[in-house]
């Protein structure tokens, strides 16, 4: 390869008649390194080139089989749950992956797929090169939370379209990842078995569980606003399945008038919920649910309408987080509440509205 570069040099610096050319020479460099990359990716451990790691990259293990590199270490944890196809005919399909992350920094969306100009593209390989296009080359935007692993399934414009069904791996899979302060890097997974046409376990182990310790309020809104948790419901709709609202106790410390709970806070993160198993929920409807205070009176709120989250498993037992746009007197005061560590009551006898 380095032979290779000095050729291109020296073909381009002869004359500038042969700019064009050059160009050519270099894209079929690129693609000659793309190549090489991937035949590392199956040759194994044993190539000293493949084990060379870009600084802050930190490599882990895929259960099933394969490898994830995560250049962004300093920023977010990433895991692979599995790579996943769907068959759409005889002999092709759509492939996808399941991945989980952890924001480490208070960041709450994350930028996924598409490309970013000379950072990387996202695409799939194969163990002979091919390279396999996501459905439409744009960016997806996933809501994530600092401090709690979300799981996220590239089941939607990020899915690679025309894989062969005879394919049981994938060399390289290149995805684009963007964070608010607009790092672009390549996550990258390495020898990822396919599994066609199995769906991707729905978790609910750990959240079927009490959760450990106490619940925990952390409410940037303190100076203007106490808010005490009554507690977590849901109430049974269907067998196996209802929904889950919150009750809370608002004591507001300046004359305010109303209250609105839920949404978004300007074009930011949404009001949503994470239960101890990674997995993420939205309410009813992006819209706040409404409230007046009297005054000098604590105002008791009960979260069962817009912010009201359906179709929930009764396996589901706690949550580890539920975050919640605030706004006051119509965004004089606004920002967002968390609850952490909260156990969910099922059908309650008393919980009055």
């Amino acid at each position: 390869m380095k032979f290779f570069g000095l050729v291109v040099l020296g073909i381009m610096m002869c004359t500038p008649a042969n700019a064009q050319f050059g160009k050519l020479l270099k894209k079929m460099g690129d693609a000659i390194d793309k190549a090489s990359e991937v035949t590392n990716a199956i040759v194994g451990e044993n190539n000293t080139e493949a084990t060379k790691l870009p600084e802050g990259t930190v490599q882990v293990n895929i259960e099933g089989g394969g490898m994830l590199e995560n250049p962004l270490a300093d920023y977010m944890d990433v895991e692979c749950e599995g790579v996943y196809g769907r068959t759409t005919s005889p002999s092709f399909g759509e492939v996808y992956a399941v991945l989980k992350v952890r924001m480490k920094v208070p960041q709450t969306n994350l930028g996924i797929g598409g490309d970013h100009g000379n950072a990387g593209n996202t695409f799939a390989y194969d163990a002979k090169g091919t390279a396999y296009k996501q459905k439409m080359n744009i960016i997806g935007n996933y809501d994530v939370q600092e401090g709690f692993f979300v799981r996220i399934k590239l089941d939607d414009s990020r899915r690679f379209v025309d894989v062969p069904r005879s394919l049981t791996h994938l060399a390289l899979v290149d995805y684009m990842f963007s964070t608010q302060d607009t790092k672009w890097k390549v996550v990258k997974l390495r020898d990822v078995p396919i599994q066609w046409d199995v769906e991707p376990k729905v978790h609910l182990e750990m959240s079927s569980q009490p959760p450990v310790g106490a619940p925990l309020i952390i409410n940037p809104l303190r100076d203007v606003l106490d808010i005490q948790l009554e507690g977590v419901y849901g109430q049974t709709t269907e067998e196996g399945f209802g929904t889950i609202y919150t009750v809370l106790t608002l004591k507001p410390k300046k004359p305010f008038k109303r209250v609105a709970i839920g949404s978004n806070w300007g074009s930011s993160a949404p009001t949503l919920a994470i239960d101890q198993d990674a997995n993420l929920y939205m309410p009813y409807k992006n819209l706040s649910d409404a409230f007046t205070f009297e005054p000098g009176k604590p105002l008791r709120v009960v979260l069962n309408d817009n912010t009201r989250y359906k179709n929930m498993s009764k396996a589901i037992r706690s949550m580890g987080v539920m975050r919640f746009c605030v706004k006051l007197d119509g965004g004089d005061h606004s920002g967002y509440i968390y609850l952490q560590n909260v156990p969910v009551t099922w059908d309650p006898e008393q919980t009055k509205e």
